[in-house]
């Protein structure tokens, strides 16, 4: 009988900025350092794009441990019984696809500038079904950092000094095209298909996106690392980058109303507290919550598979008589045939979760999305 909740190990992805130091002492690693792995991808079946790298074999696929010691492809173990994980509702309308890529992240240095592809231009362009939405929720900062991120042209370029700037890396006038936008913990943020980016350094955030690893990228060195030609327009050239993006002028106060998310109250009593934080308001392929356990308590689920990371406190969580203690930096994965959990908070402090879920199967086939 397959598993009703499984431990999560890490699965430390390489990107092009350095970052880590906090998974890595979250993970209890001995010297925790920043390194070229800053992105724990959990639950993962997406595989990584490195371009340019030497490929490591299934690098970005999240494993689980088989029972005997060994490690075991989640996406192998999904199609090997889709039912269970995903439940018969969502294999018959989007396949063994969980619909989102979900990630912690810890950034020591502001990201290179970059955009993503909307759903609409990756399947006619990149022949993928999912472009690349995606939502920060701030846990954290490092001590001293000032913590912002960049989203949107407040100064857009004409594309002609677009093409100039990119093509020559004229690094003070592209910076000219942002205002720096503050973040806190707690906070959480969309940031479309289409739109130039960027993650501040020194933010430690759980990410949640469509599933797809689709990046272009503007800006071709920071901090020692530089882009590799074939990494920065996804094997096309910057006329291709132009095509994807948002020229639109975004002032940060419209910044701010538009794409700082209200979480949303579906639950407050004594023992726990849960708030919506993205959900089909703003994409439909997967939804994301916040939990707080203050006392043992049952929480509901319905049937999607669900995944929590903790964020704070230690405890267990549980369904029926199998139990996983959990900690601060610890990734769970409840399959699609539960139907609650358990959860007891250890100690004084609380149990803080962030929850994340395919969408609502019923909603993207009315929507015809795929």
């Amino acid at each position: 009988m397959n598993p009703l909740i499984h431990d999560l190990p890490p699965n430390r992805t390489r990107r092009a900025y350095p970052g880590g130091l906090l998974l890595d002492t979250i993970e209890g690693r001995e010297n925790p350092r920043d390194s070229d792995r800053p992105e724990d991808w959990v639950a993962s079946v997406v595989p990584a794009r490195n371009p340019g790298l030497v490929p490591i074999e299934n690098e970005g696929l999240a494993t689980l441990n088989d029972g005997h010691g060994c490690p075991v492809l989640l996406k192998a173990v999904i199609e090997k019984d889709p039912y269970h994980y995903l439940g018969k509702k969502h294999v018959n309308v989007r396949g063994t696809n969980l619909g989102f890529l979900l990630k912690l992240l810890d950034s020591a240095t502001r990201l290179h500038v970059q955009v993503h592809p909307t759903r609409e231009f990756a399947r006619a362009r990149l022949n993928s079904q999912f472009g690349k939405l995606e939502c920060y929720h701030i846990l954290a900062t490092r001590p001293g950092t000032r913590a912002i991120i960049r989203l949107g042209f407040q100064h857009p370029p004409t594309k002609a000094e677009f093409r100039r700037v990119v093509t020559e890396q004229d690094m003070p006038a592209m910076d000219a095209w942002f205002e720096e936008i503050p973040v806190e913990p707690g906070e959480t943020w969309l940031v479309p298909g289409g739109m130039p980016h960027a993650i501040g350094g020194g933010i430690l955030l759980v990410e949640m996106m469509e599933p797809s690893d689709l990046t272009v990228r503007l800006e071709f060195e920071r901090m020692g690392v530089v882009i590799p030609p074939e990494a920065r327009f996804l094997g096309h050239g910057v006329d291709f980058a132009m095509e994807m993006i948002d020229f639109s002028p975004l002032p940060v106060i419209d910044a701010v109303q538009q794409y700082k998310l209200e979480p949303r109250c579906i639950r407050a009593d004594a023992a726990c507290s849960e708030h919506v934080l993205v959900d089909n308001r703003w994409v439909d392929c997967f939804e994301t919550r916040k939990v707080v356990v203050r006392g043992a308590t049952s929480i509901p689920k319905d049937d999607r598979l669900l995944v929590y990371i903790v964020v704070k406190g230690s405890g267990v969580l549980q369904v029926k008589d199998e139990k996983v203690p959990v900690k601060e930096g610890s990734k769970v994965l409840i399959p699609a045939a539960a139907s609650s959990v358990e959860a007891m908070p250890r100690g004084n402090s609380p149990l803080e979760l962030i929850g994340c879920m395919p969408g609502s199967v019923d909603l993207s086939s009315s929507r015809n999305t795929d």
